[in-house]
């Protein structure tokens, strides 16, 4: 479901994929206070970027443009930005989240 049926009162709950991101959009809503994020977390579905094949010097391009995951995280979301909310999940496997490298060939 998309946030913007959601924020149009056409649902009356909803899911994201990532729900960090949440907050964010919640704040946009006419009446943001009227509406409620839950904490609990109800999937570790594990998303990602894609790139296109033959597009190999895409990540290169974009993490040079925008920074790391950590980078833009920070910036967007997190502690040090207005929303505050903590890595959580979305930290690395070594400092408690779920995010690791796939094994490179």
């Amino acid at each position: 479901m998309s946030f913007r049926r959601f924020a149009g009162a056409a649902a009356l709950a909803g899911a994201v994929a990532f729900a960090g991101a949440l907050p964010g959009q919640a704040a946009t809503l006419d009446d943001p206070d009227a509406h409620m994020v839950f904490p609990e977390i109800i999937s570790k579905e594990p998303l990602g970027p894609l790139v296109r094949h033959g597009d190999d010097q895409w990540a290169v391009r974009a993490i040079a443009a925008e920074g790391n995951y950590a980078e833009i995280f920070e910036r967007n979301l997190g502690v040090g930005s207005p929303l505050g909310l903590p890595r959580s999940l979305g930290a690395l496997y070594r400092d408690g989240g779920i995010l690791y490298s796939a094994p490179f060939r």
